[in-house]
């Protein structure tokens, strides 16, 4: 897991391994609340549950008052000053309105009442239950789901970080003929990628497998399935060499791009990053920072580079899973 590029582990599901886990010393954990033995220095967080909104929904929606659930979770919880995480679903994604969704992202008394980390998991290319959702098959659409959860929580002016789910195997138990399949490698770059671009400030990936030829294989990022394993180290090492540009402020104005693209512009103190990723079908794109004047994007991992001219150039996005990402090197610092 180290040596794939991965530092936590969000609910380890067996127990027997977390003396293991905390011998080791690398990684940190984020325990289910409902396996509270055998924890220790390794557990930083309490995970309250997974997909609430989609079992238990607000009052009067699917059955109960997940509000309550969770509230119940926290109520049992020692005092411990860790920290509060929950994952949600296609409740708050889909259909719950903003309202009902933002009281299970925010708390029903906003402030970040419920967890101080949140996520949501929609597998986008893999869910045959979506197949009529024109979002199917798409990494941008991990990144619309980011940028819905940035906007519930900001509903109560309190931000807390986003994390994205992606998925790294065959995670429904529909054959093919139903509508089931794995995620490939490149959808899997583009959805880690898409995420970020929206503004997730972490990957979880999804590791099991409940159909297809790896049925019930819980080490998918292990085993790798469709060949994801290469993919995913790449990944990982492209994503940590970078952490210093995404963990740097977004640039909100002064840029704009045309294209079937989805961008983000950072700036790092020294650099301007432009990440982007195709949206729907690739192409041709243009991307222009006016203030930066003449300036060439060097394209990382590519071992090539564009002309900015004005402030602006283009590149081409060769199908809907690829992304390229710049750094803008010379140029105007934009009074940066």
């Amino acid at each position: 897991d180290a040596a794939a590029g991965l530092n936590t582990y969000v609910w380890a599901a067996d127990n027997s391994f977390m003396s293991q886990i905390r011998t080791d010393g690398r990684f940190k954990v984020i325990q289910d609340e409902g396996n509270r033995a055998n924890v220790g220095t390794e557990t930083y967080g309490w995970l309250l549950g997974d997909e609430i909104d989609m079992c238990c929904g607000p009052p009067g929606f699917a059955g109960g008052n997940g509000y309550t659930m969770i509230q119940n979770v926290l109520n049992s919880l020692p005092a411990d000053n860790r920290a509060r995480y929950a994952n949600y679903g296609k409740g708050v994604l889909l259909w719950e309105s903003d309202s009902d969704a933002a009281k299970f992202i925010n708390g029903p008394n906003g402030n970040n009442s419920f967890q101080q980390i949140v996520s949501a998991d929609l597998y986008w290319f893999t869910d045959p239950n979506e197949n009529g959702n024109s979002r199917k098959g798409f990494g941008s659409s991990y990144g619309t789901d980011v940028a819905r959860m940035r906007m519930l929580d900001n509903m109560d002016g309190v931000r807390q970080p986003v994390w994205a789910f992606v998925e790294t195997g065959w995670p429904f138990t529909e054959s093919a003929s139903q509508g089931g399949r794995a995620i490939q490698p490149a959808e899997m770059r583009s959805a880690a990628w898409h995420a970020l671009i929206g503004g997730a400030r972490g990957i979880i990936y999804f590791q099991h497998s409940f159909g297809g030829p790896w049925v019930v294989d819980h080490h998918t990022r292990r085993s790798s399935c469709e060949g994801t394993r290469p993919m995913l180290i790449t990944l990982n090492a492209q994503i940590k060499g970078l952490a210093p540009v995404l963990n740097s402020p977004f640039v909100t104005s002064g840029h704009s791009a045309t294209g079937d693209v989805r961008y983000t512009v950072k700036w790092n103190g020294s650099n301007f990053y432009v990440f982007a990723g195709a949206n729907r079908g690739g192409g041709s794109a243009t991307f222009s920072v006016p203030c930066v004047g003449n300036a060439t994007a060097t394209v990382l991992d590519e071992s090539r580079s564009v002309t900015i001219s004005n402030g602006s150039f283009s590149d081409s996005f060769a199908d809907k899973n690829a992304v390229h990402l710049y750094r803008i090197d010379g140029g105007s610092r934009c009074g940066l």
